[in-house]
């Protein structure tokens, strides 16, 4: 929830409004992750700027205190 109105593509979403995603689409951005449907693991490997950015997007194993154990 924001605290305040958020704009989004013409649309005012009012304060304190529950909001959520889809993973498939979220997973699937190319403006997050160049080429989506390929399959590139390296993404997610080695400690390169890049790569720990991947990970912290990352909502495979979920987030907050419901995220998966067996997440790196």
């Amino acid at each position: 929830m924001a605290p305040e109105p958020i704009e989004y593509s013409g649309t005012v979403i009012p304060a304190m409004s529950s909001m959520s995603f889809t993973l498939r689409l979220l997973e699937r951005d190319p403006v997050i992750y160049p080429e989506p449907e390929s399959f590139k693991p390296e993404r997610w490997f080695g400690h390169t700027p890049e790569a720990q950015k991947n990970r912290s997007r990352s909502v495979t194993f979920g987030t907050g205190s419901r995220t998966c154990l067996g997440q790196l």
